[in-house]
This record gives structure tokens, sequence and C-alpha cells, in this order.
């Protein structure tokens, strides 16, 4: 299963056609500007406005991001490591 991660490239197809369920993730575009605080800092939480907020699915995701906060934050899981937190 590949389920809420942002990625620079997903071959959905390839993976789908193995039987790997593929859903709810993000392909970043190049660079992901918006998408992260600070990326060139290796600081990867999510900015306020990114498209990943709130895209996630609740399945089988954990009940806390990387930084131990609770999931979800807003109306849905967001997509990736950290959730926005307020």
């Amino acid at each position: 299963m590949i389920r809420n991660n942002l990625t620079p490239t997903l071959n959905v197809a390839a993976n789908a056609a193995n039987g790997i369920v593929v859903d709810h993730n993000l392909v970043l575009p190049k660079p992901p500007a918006g998408y992260f605080v600070a990326p060139a800092r290796f600081d990867y939480r999510l900015a306020p406005a990114s498209p990943a907020i709130d895209q996630g699915s609740a399945t089988l995701a954990p009940a806390l991001d990387a930084d131990e906060a609770p999931r979800p934050q807003g109306a849905a899981i967001d997509v990736g490591a950290y959730e926005l937190t307020p």
C-alpha cells in the first residue's frame, strides 16, 4: 500500500498492475513551492497553504505525526509525515 505520501514521482499504473493499492498521494512539482515551510533547510512541515492539507486518508494512518502531534488537526489527515497544527 502506498498512501498519504508526498513524492517527486509515482508510477500509479505500474503499482496498480502489481496489485499495490495507491491512493491519497500527491506528486510534487519541481520545485515544490508552497508545500513545505523551508525545504532548503530540510523543514518539511506543511506550509499553511499547502495542497497536502486535509487530503490524506485515515485508513491505516498513524494517530500521531512525525512530531507526535495528534491526527487529524483539521477536516482530514494531511498527506505526508506532518500534520499542520495551529
